[in-house]
Parts: structure tokens; C-alpha cells; sequence
């Protein structure tokens, strides 16, 4: 047995000696061949032996098997023990014979992949190495070269330490020390070569850099590197050199991963293409790269393009082509953008106070399609359901603004109808102000059909009335048919009557008839909870249909915290004149899409019940929300893209699940009555008095689109936005 183990190491001693010894001769031909050849700067090096004697050496190499009492076999042993890679590395550094730096680069990146760690710290390793990669980048042999990092690269992804290998010392002129990572700089300069395979190949090796889990290797990447700053560079490069129509950058999608820069070099508009492209690097860069390395990248990104570049090119109002680029270009960005880092620093630079008051000036631009991009750029935000825009461009104005309408109502009006109620009912105020029946909400929408007068003062006495029975007791079936009945006038109180009545086409969501009580179970599915938090006692109100005002009471009184908006359904049903078509044609079809479009929004929503605003109190909506609403009363001469755009962003607006939205823009029932609101009937008085003034124009409203004028289409789309915003309500009502 003794002597069969001592004939098998034997045997594994000899094969050992018998490899290494090919492998030396091999290597002393490829010297002699070189020695001959470096005489003759045009010698070519498959002209002489050694190309073939290091393709021997090669083939070698990868069959190289360390036998069990040794970590390396017989070749990598030889090329520790002399200076094998040095050799190659002088005559591949100047490329004689011509052709050898690129068989010396194979063969370096299959030995580095047989190499084990601990092999990479030997001097005659690391250093050859180091020098090679001060030749690389050049762009003579890029495919070879960038093979050939990539090696290295694998060999620091198992062991980040093995950095410190490839840093090299310098001396700067004031004789302060630094340092250079080589590897990355060849990486660099291979990334700007205009080989399209090189490229991308180069963008993935630097996305394995920054990818990496070792803190100290991505604090070397940040100290000792210009990537960040070249990455950036780049980009604004890139933005400089758009020609494209902002149109076709918009809608072209691409993908760096797998489209490459050389098949659409010829086309018309690479410009967009390559900017498109660079700007989804960035992004997966973003996404994928250490935390630290991307909030560097992006905060450099903020610095130098966002602020620097774009919003001068925002303020560029004389030149509308630039402005409209800038705004396209970060329209682009937020479609592309799937790393939330970058959407967020996107969006904290959309929404800094400077940058809005810059893009709401646009909104006044005499230019259509600035106007037009600026809106989609909006949209586009909101689209992001992001709480920085929700937040800083809506919540925190519109929250304080219904706190502060609130106080108003519970100060001002309560004492006023508590005294009216006195007055009529020969009561004291005292009486009147008990806890039971602490004021009376009036729906104020009402009297955008009837304003009461000392001759009429009949709706003002029914309220009271009703007050009076709420307070003496619960209200039976009987009575409440009593109290329509003697309510009703034969005056002002019939147009009230007829102007506040729902549509039959809302029998499911309303009650038969106007002197029909509606159930709590009817109350209870078509509501919207609203807590007034600015509010004393935090009062809760219950607005229910036209004919049914009900008090406000205290809780722990019976009274659930609901608000009713199906007065609003109706007013936005019937603000706009009948010009095209009946109400109702299409409203089914707005109302299926508001479902759909409100479990979406919903969802996107889900953090906004936790968020709280600190902004102080405050009657101001904020300059987004006024410039946007103040664009309404315009409709009737805005083009008609611009009116798509304009309500298209005031929809997603409003389907922001949060009760200071729908009271702000959506609830008519609160004094004074919302300004969209305000403002469409503006519009429909306007139209009103165009079509009068011109009776041919009626005539056009049932021809096609294309045979429109744009007063014609405006009417329309008025028509139509007024569908969907009362499907929007609706379904608000119903849902939140």
C-alpha cells in the first residue's frame, strides 16, 4: 500500500515537471521571437513564432491543474517565480511587434481567471497589471481591453480588499498625496470611444463597480475617481446637442441594455435617441449602484443639470424651442425614472418653490405649445403619486385653506341663523344656542339658483322650521311630508325647487322625489367623511339632498361624521348649457371610468392618511392651484390642446383621495362656493352669450370634430369635463 501512495506521487511529481517544462520552452521562444522582431517597428508579431508559442501557452494555462500538496499548477507556479508578465507587458506597451498588446491582453485576462487571490498581491502579479492598465483605454484594441478588465474586475468582487492593489500613489504640486484608480480610468476613457459594443460593455463594467457591498471600495470610487462628475458631464453634453422635435423625444422609448448607439446613428434623430438612452444609464445606475455612490451621483446630477442647465432653459422665455425642450426632457426623465432615488430628486427639484413660480409663469405664456407641455408636465407629476407633489403642491394649502373656510362657516354663520331662528321662533338666543342645536349649516349652492329676499323669505323660515322639529324631537315619516308641504311656494320656492331637484337618471343615487326622506342606510352609502379638524368641538357635519338641511351637532350625539355631495353631482351636472347634447348622454361611460381610475388612484394614495402638513394656516391655495384654476375662465379662447392638458391635470387633481381636495375643489355646499366651480359658470355664461350672439355657430355643434370651430370644440369639451367631474364626485362620494 506504502509503496503504490509513493509511486502515485511520484507519478504527480513527474507530470508536474514534464507541464512546467513545456511551458518554459514555449516561454523562451516567445522571448527569442520577440528579441528578433523588436528591431523592425512594422514587424508584425504573426509573422514571427511568438504568437503561436503564446497561444500554446494559453491553452496551457487553462488546463493548468494544481496538484493536492500546491495551490498552483506548474505554469502559474513558473510565472511567480520570474518576471514572465513583466516581459510581455514592455513590449505590449508599445505595440512591437505590431499586434502583441492585444495577444498579451488575452492571455492576461485567462491567466487572472486561473489565478487564485491569493496569487494577485505577488509582486510579479499586481504590478505587470497595474502597468497595463495605464495602456488601456486607448481605443486601439477596446474589445481585448475591456475584456481584460472585466477579469479584474471579478477577482475584486470576491475580494474587495484586492483594491488597494491597483491605486497608485501621487504627488501633487503643492507635494500633497493622492491617489489613482486606474482601472476605473480606463473604464472612463473606454465609455467615450465610439464603438457602440465598447461602450455598453464599459457601462456594464462600471454599473459592477458601483455595485459593489464594500463601503471602501465605493469611497475610493468617490475620492480618487471623476466618474461622478463625468457621468453628469455627459449628460449635459448630450441635452446640449438635442435637435430632435420635442414630439419625437417624447415618444420614443429606448433602452440601453439592449439598443445600440451605431444602429441609429444615420437616423434623423439620434440626438433624441442618445440623449434617451444615457439618461436610462442613469437610472439603472441609480437603482442598482451602492446607496452611497447614487446619493452622490444625484445630488451632482441636481447641481449640474437640474439646476444649472434646466432651469435656465425654464427661464429661457424668448426662445420657445428651448424652453419646451427642457420641459419635454423632464417629462422624459419621470416616465423613465424607476429608481425612486432618482424620481425623488427629480421631483424635489419640481417642486422647490423657485421652480414652480417658474413653470406656473409659462402658464401664461402667449406660446400654445409651452403652455401645453408645461400642463403634461404637471400631469405627469401628479401621475407619480408621489407625497412631494401632493403634498407640497396641493395638501399643504388646500388642508389649512378648508380649516380656515371651516372657522369662517362656525363663526360667522352659526351666530347668524342661530339669531334668524330666535327672531322667527320668539326664542331666546340663549335657548338657541343650546348644545342639542349648537348652529345650521345652510347648503349656500342653493342660492346660485334662488337668493332670498324680504319678500321671500319662505326657504330661510323652512330651515328654521326644520331646526325646530330636529330640536324637539326625532322627525317622523309624517312630518317630514308635512314639512314639504309647507314649504312649498308657488314663487321663487317652485325655481328653487325645480333647479335643486336630481335628474331621473340618478334614481339609484337618489330619492324618487324631492319630499322623500333618505335613509340612513341611503346616507351611509353615498358619503364622504370629512373631520374638521381647524373646527371648535370638532363639529360634524351631514349635508343630505336639496331639501333636506340637517343640523349640526356635537358628536356623541347620533350623528355620523359624513359630508353629502350629491348637491355637488348636480350643480357640476347642470352648470354648463345643453349645447351639444342632453346632460346625461355619456355620463355612464365617465362614471365606470372614475371607478376604475379611483381604486388606481387609491392605491397609489395609500401613505396619505399618515402624512401631516406643518405649513401655518392660511387662506392662500398657493400660486400652482390659483394659476391652474385662473386658466378655467380662458377655455373659451385657449386652443384646444391646451384646454385637453388643462383638464386633464384640474381630473387628477381632484381624484387625490383626501377630504381637503374634494371640499376645495369639488364640494358646493360649503360658502363660498369652490372656485373651479365658480369659474365654470363663468365659462357657461360666456358660451351662453357666444352662441346667442352667433346662432350659426349652434349649427356646427353637430358636425364632426374636424368641422368644428374652436369655440365649437371648447363648448364640448366644457360639456364633457363637466361629466367627468361629477362622475369624479360621485364616485368620491361613494367610495372614500
Amino acid at each position: 500500500m506504502f509503496e503504490k501512495l509513493q509511486n502515485l506521487f511520484a507519478g504527480s511529481e513527474a507530470q508536474f515537471a514534464r507541464t512546467q517544462q513545456q511551458f518554459v520552452e514555449h516561454w523562451y521562444c516567445v522571448k527569442e521571437s520577440l528579441k528578433n522582431s523588436s528591431g523592425s517597428l512594422n514587424a508584425d508579431v504573426y509573422d514571427s513564432k511568438a504568437a503561436s508559442h503564446i497561444a500554446e501557452m494559453i491553452y496551457m494555462i487553462e488546463n493548468d491543474k494544481a496538484p493536492p500538496e500546491s495551490d498552483y499548477g506548474p505554469c502559474v507556479e513558473f510565472i511567480l517565480q520570474h518576471d514572465v508578465l513583466g516581459t510581455l507587458q514592455k513590449h505590449a506597451q508599445n505595440d512591437v511587434p505590431v499586434g502583441i498588446r492585444k495577444i498579451v491582453l488575452t492571455f492576461l485576462s485567462q491567466l487572472i481567471q486561473k489565478l487564485p487571490r491569493s496569487a494577485l498581491p505577488h509582486l510579479h502579479i499586481h504590478r505587470p497589471l497595474q502597468d497595463m492598465l495605464c495602456i488601456c483605454g486607448s481605443g486601439k484594441y477596446p474589445i481585448d481591453e475591456i475584456n481584460f478588465i472585466t477579469s479584474i474586475l471579478g477577482k475584486f468582487h470576491e475580494d474587495p480588499s484586492l483594491v488597494n492593489l491597483f491605486m497608485n500613489e501621487t504627488l501633487g504640486r503643492n507635494g500633497s498625496k493622492s491617489y489613482e484608480l486606474r482601472l476605473l480610468d480606463a473604464l472612463i476613457s473606454l465609455s467615450h470611444l465610439k464603438d457602440d459594443r465598447v461602450v455598453k460593455k464599459s457601462c456594464e463594467s462600471l454599473l459592477l463597480c458601483v455595485a459593489a457591498d464594500s463601503e471602501y471600495v465605493i469611497d475610493n470610487i468617490l475620492s480618487y475617481t471623476i466618474l461622478v462628475q463625468d457621468l453628469v458631464s455627459r449628460l449635459c453634453q448630450r441635452y446640449g446637442c438635442l435637435r430632435a422635435e420635442p414630439s419625437v423625444l417624447l415618444y420614443t422609448n429606448v433602452s440601453w441594455t439592449s439598443q445600440l448607439e451605431h444602429t441609429i446613428a444615420e437616423h434623423t434623430d439620434s440626438s433624441a435617441i442618445r440623449l434617451l438612452l444615457w439618461v436610462d444609464f442613469l437610472n439603472t445606475l441609480a437603482k442598482s449602484a451602492h446607496p452611497n455612490f447614487a446619493n452622490k451621483l444625484l445630488k451632482h446630477l441636481s447641481k449640474v443639470f437640474f439646476y444649472t442647465h434646466l432651469l435656465h432653459d425654464f427661464e429661457c422665455k424668448d426662445t420657445r424651442m428651448v424652453t419646451v425642450k427642457a420641459i419635454v426632457t423632464c417629462l422624459k426623465m419621470l416616465r423613465i425614472s424607476t429608481s425612486e432615488l432618482l424620481l425623488v430628486e427629480l421631483l424635489k427639484f419640481l417642486t422647490d418653490d423657485k421652480v414652480v413660480a417658474v413653470l406656473c409663469s409659462l402658464l401664461s405664456c402667449e406660446e400654445p405649445s409651452v403652455v401645453e407641455s408645461t400642463l403634461h408636465l404637471f400631469t405627469e407629476m401628479f401621475g407619480t403619486r408621489h407625497s412631494l407633489v401632493v403634498e407640497t403642491l396641493v395638501l399643504r394649502y388646500t388642508k389649512k385653506n378648508v380649516d380656515v373656510r371651516t372657522k369662517l362657516l362656525l363663526t360667522s354663520e352659526s351666530s347668524t341663523l342661530q339669531r334668524s331662528a330666535s327672531c322667527d321662533s320668539g326664542v331666546d338666543e340663549e335657548t338657541c344656542s343650546d348644545e342639542e342645536t349648537s348652529f345650521i349649516h345652510m347648503n349656500t349652492a342653493c342660492f346660485s339658483y334662488f337668493e332670498p329676499d324680504s319678500e321671500s323669505p319662505s326657504l330661510l323660515r323652512r330651515v328654521i322650521q326644520s331646526e325646530g322639529s330636529a330640536s324637539s324631537g326625532p322627525a317622523t315619516e309624517d312630518s317630514d311630508n308635512n314639512f314639504a308641504q309647507s314649504s312649498a311656494t308657488p314663487d321663487n320656492d317652485n325655481n328653487f325647487a325645480a333647479a335643486s331637484s336630481p335628474s331621473p337618471s340618478f334614481g339609484e343615487q337618489y330619492p324618487s322625489s324631492s319630499t322623500e326622506t333618505i335613509s340612513a342606510v341611503e346616507v351611509d352609502r353615498i358619503t364622504l367623511e370629512h373631520n374638521r379638524v381647524g373646527s371648535p368641538n370638532h363639529f360634524k357635519t351631514v349635508i343630505v339632498s336639496h331639501d333636506h338641511v340637517e343640523d349640526v351637532r356635537k358628536p356623541g350625539k347620533g350623528k355620523r361624521n359624513t359630508l353629502k355631495l350629491d348637491h355637488a353631482v348636480h350643480d357640476f351636472l347642470e352648470v354648463m348649457p345643453a349645447l351639444s347634447q342632453p346632460r346625461m348622454v355619456g355620463f355612464t361611460e365617465y362614471l365606470h371610468d372614475a371607478h376604475i381610475k379611483a381604486k388606481e388612484v387609491s392605491a397609489g394614495y395609500s401613505w396619505i392618511s399618515t402624512q401631516k402638513t406643518e405649513s401655518e394656516v392660511t387662506n392662500d391655495c398657493g400660486i400652482f392651484l390659483r394659476k391652474v384654476i385662473e386658466m378655467v375662465p380662458s377655455i373659451p379662447y385657449q386652443s384646444y390642446n391646451v384646454n385637453m392638458y388643462l383638464m386633464a391635470l384640474i381630473s387628477e387633481i381632484c381624484y387625490i383621495p383626501h377630504t381637503s381636495v374634494t371640499i376645495y375643489l369639488l364640494d358646493t355646499s360649503l360658502p363660498p362656493s369652490p372656485p373651479l366651480f365658480k369659474h365654470l359658470k363663468d365659462v357657461a355664461e360666456q358660451f351662453t352669450d357666444i352662441f346667442e350672439a352667433s346662432p350659426t355657430l349652434k349649427e356646427q355643434l353637430l358636425c364632426v370634430e374636424e368641422e368644428m370651430s374652436d369655440v365649437c370644440k371648447a363648448a364640448t369639451l366644457s360639456e364633457e369635463f363637466c361629466k367627468e367631474l361629477a362622475a369624479i364626485t360621485l364616485v368620491k362620494s361613494t367610495t372614500c
